[in-house]
C-alpha cells in the first residue's frame, strides 16, 4: 500500500514538474510574443512616419513649384500690364493707330488656380483612402492575431491525465 502511495505521489510530482515547465515555457514564448508585438508595431508606426515626412516632401516641393509659377505668372503679367499701360498712353498720342492692336487674353492664372485645388483634393483623396485602406487591413490582422491567441492552450495535459493521477 505504500509502494501504491509512493508512486502516486512520484506521479503527482512529476506532473506538476511538467506544469511548472509548462507555465515557464508559456510566460517565455509570451514574452517572445509580445517583445515581438513591440518590434514589429515599432517598424510599422516608422515606415508610416517615413512615408508621411516623403509626401509631405513631395507636397512642399510642389507648393514651391507652383509658387515659382504663380510668380513667373505675376510677372508676366506686369509686364504685359506695363506693355498695355505704355501702349495706351501711346494710343493717346497716335489715336487713329488703334485699330491696329491686338490684346492678349489672361486666363492662364484662374485654370492654374483651378488645376492646383484639383490636384489637392485628390491629394487629399488619396491619403483618405490610404487611411481608410491602412485601418481595414489592420482590424482584419488583428482580427486573426485574436483568433490565434484565443486558440492557445494554456495547460497541455487534458483532464483524463489529472484522472489518471488521482
Amino acid at each position: 500500500m505504500q509502494s501504491t502511495t509512493k508512486h502516486k505521489v512520484q506521479e503527482k510530482q512529476k506532473t506538476i514538474e511538467e506544469l511548472n515547465a509548462a507555465v515557464n515555457t508559456l510566460k517565455d514564448s509570451v514574452q517572445t510574443a509580445v517583445e515581438n508585438n513591440e518590434k514589429i508595431f515599432t517598424d510599422m508606426i516608422l515606415a508610416i512616419k517615413k512615408r508621411q515626412h516623403e509626401v509631405t516632401e513631395l507636397i512642399k516641393d510642389q507648393e514651391m513649384s507652383e509658387v515659382s509659377r504663380a510668380e513667373g505668372l505675376v510677372k508676366q503679367l506686369e509686364q504685359e500690364i506695363a506693355d498695355l499701360e505704355r501702349r495706351d498712353a501711346e494710343l493717346d498720342q497716335h489715336p487713329h493707330t488703334a485699330e491696329h492692336f491686338h490684346f492678349k487674353n489672361l486666363s492662364a492664372s484662374s485654370e492654374s488656380e483651378e488645376s492646383s485645388v484639383d490636384m489637392f483634393d485628390g491629394l487629399r483623396k488619396s491619403l483618405s483612402d490610404l487611411k481608410q485602406h491602412f485601418e481595414h487591413s489592420c482590424q482584419e490582422a488583428i482580427s486573426k492575431i485574436i483568433s490565434v491567441v484565443a486558440r492557445i492552450q494554456i495547460l497541455p495535459i487534458s483532464r483524463n491525465h489529472f484522472k489518471q493521477c488521482k
